[in-house]
């Protein structure tokens, strides 16, 4: 049969034959319990684990102490947390805010509020699937059949932003009945997902990833009540613009709707600059007001 060279980052050679997948060489390679392979580096793309090359390649295998190894970690948690809550409340509307510490902020809309109780309830869905340790299926699909695709089976936001996509070809991820777009690589299975937790917060929740430091144990909420709050306030200017994901952004630009979208969004902020201003008014013992922000994140026009 035809092999392929794999050169590994440490200069060993391991014969492949053409087709196969590189997990085949993990089995030959000694791992951490607690740090097993997520995915792969092959000729300096990060992919699936089970990536089938046709020609010779360098891999590296990456694990939760890398950056990439952690990206696929916590896409592959989220997503079977999105399955889970499928499967427990059909109706309910999962919303993903933002990252909380090293964890994901969820708003979940039920019939009834988050609760430590709702959340037991999820959490034992989840290590239910875990624990079958089911494998994620993967295909490719053109982009008029994504959107008929993701359309029938009730995900209109997912369908809106495949539309405005530039590919004719869309990756999807199935388990079980949940369907997401393939937005980079994600773990084998879910059996690899064995450590997190799930946390009430304000009106959600958060699910927290394995710390960093120490991946056998999830990590802890560290409480930031400023920078949680600036995050709901754009949330909510998102619900009030109605331009509260990306693929209403881009149904946006296509409709030509842009310009009056950025007016209004830039009224909202300087309604905003003028609050803090009346604020730092009113406190008459503030001397000094400090602006932090990344860089380009615009602290100089805001002064």
């Amino acid at each position: 049969m035809e092999t392929i060279t794999v050169t590994l980052k440490n200069g060993s050679k391991y014969e492949l034959e053409r087709g196969k997948p590189i997990s085949e060489i993990t089995r030959d390679l000694p791992q951490n319990p607690n740090l097993p392979f997520l995915c792969a580096q092959v000729n300096n793309e990060v992919r699936n684990i089970d990536f089938r090359p046709e020609m010779d390649c360098t891999v590296e295998f990456l694990t939760y102490q890398t950056s990439e190894g952690r990206d696929a970690y916590r896409q592959s948690l989220a997503f079977v947390l999105a399955r889970a809550i499928l499967e427990l409340y059909r109706n309910a509307r999962l919303i993903i805010g933002h990252s909380i510490g090293n964890g994901f902020y969820y708003d979940l809309h039920t019939d009834v509020p988050v609760s430590d109780t709702i959340l037991g309830y999820i959490t034992e869905k989840m290590k239910t699937i875990i624990e079958k340790n089911e494998l994620f299926d993967k295909k490719t699909l053109t982009r008029t059949e994504a959107i008929a695709t993701f359309k029938k089976e009730g995900y209109p936001e997912k369908a809106r932003l495949i539309q405005n996509l530039n590919a004719d070809q869309v990756g999807v991820i199935s388990c079980w009945k949940y369907l997401d777009i393939d937005h980079g690589p994600i773990v084998p299975s879910t059996g690899f997902l064995k450590v997190w937790s799930l946390k009430q917060y304000a009106s959600g929740f958060v699910l927290l990833f394995p710390d960093q430091k120490n991946p056998a144990e999830p990590s802890t909420i560290f409480d930031q009540p400023k920078i949680f709050s600036v995050y709901r306030e754009s949330k909510e200017w998102g619900k009030i613009l109605e331009v509260n994901n990306v693929g209403r952004l881009n149904a946006c630009i296509q409709n030509g709707e842009i310009s009056d979208f950025i007016k209004v969004a830039e009224a909202l902020h300087e309604k905003k600059i003028g609050q803090i201003a009346d604020e730092i008014t009113r406190r008459k013992d503030v001397r000094i007001v400090l602006i932090a922000g990344p860089s380009s994140s615009g602290k100089t026009t805001f002064s």
